[in-house]
C-alpha cells in the first residue's frame, strides 16, 4: 500500500449506525453517529503518525452530530471540529447549536470548523434567509459569536455540494 497523502479527513453524513464497524489502516476513527434516523453522522480520521485526543464534550445533542478532537502538530496544537446539522430547522437545533458553540470555543485554541451545516438557503453575502427564519438568527449569531469576538474568518461564502 502506498503512504496515505492525507493526514486528517473530516466526513459528514457517515450515514454509519451505532454497531457498524469503520476502519480505515493506519488511521484513528473519531465518530459521532446519529441516533434517530438515518443518515448523518460524522467522522474524524486522524493519520497514526499524529499526536491526537478527543475532546469530550459535556453532553450529546438530538439535532445535530458533534465530534472534535485536538490535534499537536509540533509545538501547534489546534482544534478540530466536525459537525453535522440536520436539514429540518427546529427551535432545539438552534439550542444544540448555541451550546455546543460555547462549550467549543472557551478557550484561546486555534480551532478549525468543518462539516454540514445543511442551510442552503442563507445567501452568505446579504445575510439573508428567505425559508428559516432561525437559519438567519443562526448566522447572526455565528458571525458575532465565532466570527468577530475570536477573530475567525469564513471562508466559504456559497452553497458546496
Amino acid at each position: 500500500m502506498s503512504k496515505p497523502k492525507f493526514k486528517i479527513i473530516c466526513i459528514s453524513e457517515t450515514w454509519l449506525a451505532l454497531d457498524d464497524d469503520f476502519i480505515v489502516p493506519h488511521f484513528i476513527c473519531f465518530r459521532n453517529d446519529r441516533k434517530k434516523g438515518r443518515g448523518g453522522g460524522v467522522a474524524i480520521l486522524v493519520h497514526e503518525t499524529l499526536v491526537v485526543e478527543e475532546i469530550k464534550l459535556s453532553r450529546t445533542f438530538d439535532d445535530i452530530c458533534v465530534v472534535a478532537v485536538k490535534i499537536f502538530l509540533q509545538s501547534f496544537p489546534f482544534k478540530l471540529v466536525n459537525v453535522y446539522s440536520r436539514p429540518q430547522c427546529n427551535d432545539n437545533q438552534f439550542s444544540e447549536i448555541s451550546i455546543f458553540m460555547q462549550e467549543i470555543f472557551c478557550d484561546d485554541l486555534a480551532t478549525l470548523v468543518t462539516g454540514d451545516w445543511n442551510m442552503p438557503d442563507i445567501d452568505w453575502v446579504s445575510n439573508t434567509s428567505h425559508h428559516c427564519i432561525i437559519k438567519l438568527i443562526l448566522l447572526v449569531c455565528f458571525q458575532i459569536l465565532v466570527l468577530s469576538s475570536w477573530f475567525w474568518s469564513q471562508h466559504m461564502i456559497k452553497v458546496t455540494f
